[in-house]
């Protein structure tokens, strides 16, 4: 990805029980977005990622007062921004599945719509650590709330309280980050 033009923005996250003051790098007039840009022809590209330092976001693609901004995003990246200091050899599966979990426990209106993308593209055995966290977030939320292994009924989850399944994507996340910390800071990966 190359730009021209960048705005340094701090926005405060929170995440659980703790609140994060989160650099964002808004990145703008970019020249090109990357090989996925080039390779779907302009349909799809980044939308921004974490470093160690500070979350970088494209500007063009968010409306920032939005739950994707706000949470698909800001919440998002900024758990892997905490996760970073916490765990600095945490894989990406377990990073994603943490970051993920976060989303669910915050988000309202796009809640559904999350669960189903994480639905749609779930996949245990894949090599991309995106789709081993949506299984993974996904079968443990079903067996909390369906008691069944996987359910990719949408409609099913339609019919539970959003609050309910904020709770028990906190509660998943809270426990995770205990067997976590019981691990060590040096854990690489603990979800199966």
């Amino acid at each position: 990805l190359v730009w021209k033009s960048e705005t340094e923005k701090k926005y405060p996250v929170h995440l659980g029980n703790e609140e994060v003051n989160t650099k964002v790098i808004v990145a703008s007039d970019f020249i090109t977005l990357g090989w996925e840009e080039y390779s779907t022809a302009d349909r799809a590209h980044p939308g921004g990622w974490a470093e160690k330092d500070a979350l970088y976001c494209v500007e063009k693609s968010y409306d920032f007062s939005s739950e994707q901004f706000q949470i698909s995003f800001l919440a998002h990246e900024t758990r892997h921004f905490a996760d970073y200091k916490l765990f600095p050899k945490l894989k990406s599966p377990d990073l994603e599945y943490r970051a993920k979990l976060t989303e669910l426990s915050q988000a309202k209106n796009t809640l559904f719509g999350i669960i189903k993308g994480f639905i749609d593209f779930a996949n245990f055995n894949s090599e991309n650590g995106h789709s081993i966290a949506n299984y993974c977030v996904i079968r443990d939320l079903s067996k909390t709330l369906f008691t069944v292994e996987f359910e990719k009924d949408i409609q099913k989850w339609q019919k539970v309280d959003a609050k309910k399944i904020n709770e028990a994507a906190e509660k998943l996340l809270t426990e995770n980050t205990k067997l976590l910390k019981d691990k060590g800071s040096e854990v690489e990966k603990y979800i199966k």
